[in-house]
């Protein structure tokens, strides 16, 4: 019986070659697809962030117009009780005034606040390197450092509100005032006109104090009050600036 033995024959070069280029070529396929797919990947991811950050960004434009209208009547009423307030003879309606725009100046909000739910996600998830716009990128970076700014303006007017509170209570008989507490939104506080007469007639003055000192420190105590919100008023504006060409830029990317 014989025995058939197999020859195997040496491979040329050429087939090394061939099967290394195939398999590199597999290889570099799979890394193609994987790149393309992180690709696709962190494009919608871009996109539901820019789309996100829109709403964000609408969301705090409108909060800041509405804040705006409310600083401004703040700074009128303001600069109104503090002329009233240094006068040497303070009148009845003078008084009456004073009382109405004092609790005035309590009943209108005007302190901001952002809606940072994409400026959080942002930050804590490495977001911003998703973002491939470096115009976009660097506009959302500097609304959030302007964002800062506003939120350092907001305390030290914060600070100058609650000293002129205190200043008021000194100051003003709190008893006097009739609210109604139905709708927030439309509070009414006004003046009990017969209390204001009352006091006058029992103490010969409209006020806890008849020393005209503390009538001058509330007053400019609501002027250094109106200073601060006056820059804040500022800020404010050129923070909606931002947001509204921040809007047009993003709405142009992703449409």
């Amino acid at each position: 019986m014989e025995v058939h033995h197999h020859t195997h024959h040496p491979k040329k070069w050429k087939e090394y070659i061939t099967e290394f280029f195939m398999l590199f070529m597999a290889v570099f396929a799979g890394f193609m697809a994987e790149s393309y797919l992180e690709y696709r990947t962190e494009r919608h991811k871009e996109h539901d962030y820019l789309a996100s950050m829109v709403k964000d960004l609408q969301l705090d434009t409108a909060e800041m117009n509405y804040k705006i209208k409310n600083m401004t009547m703040l700074i009128d009423t303001s600069e109104a009780i503090s002329h009233l307030l240094t006068k040497k003879d303070i009148k009845r309606h003078d008084a009456y005034r004073i009382y109405n725009d004092a609790v005035f100046l309590e009943t209108k909000d005007c302190f901001l606040q952002f809606a940072n739910g994409t400026i959080d996600q942002l930050r804590n998830a490495g977001g911003f390197r998703v973002i491939l716009n470096k115009e976009i990128n660097n506009k959302i970076k500097d609304y959030i450092i302007e964002q800062g700014r506003l939120s350092l303006q907001t305390e030290l007017f914060r600070t100058e509100w609650t000293n002129s509170k205190h200043q008021k209570l000194n100051l003003l008989h709190t008893y006097i005032y009739i609210s109604n507490w139905k709708d927030f939104n439309n509070l009414i506080i006004k003046v009990d006109e017969t209390s204001l007469d009352e006091i006058k007639n029992s103490s010969g003055n409209y006020f806890l104090s008849s020393d005209r000192k503390d009538l001058l420190k509330y007053a400019n105590s609501i002027r250094s009050q109106n200073g601060y919100l006056q820059v804040y008023k500022i800020l404010t504006k050129n923070q909606i600036q931002k947001a509204t060409e921040l809007i047009k830029l993003i709405q142009e990317e992703i449409k």
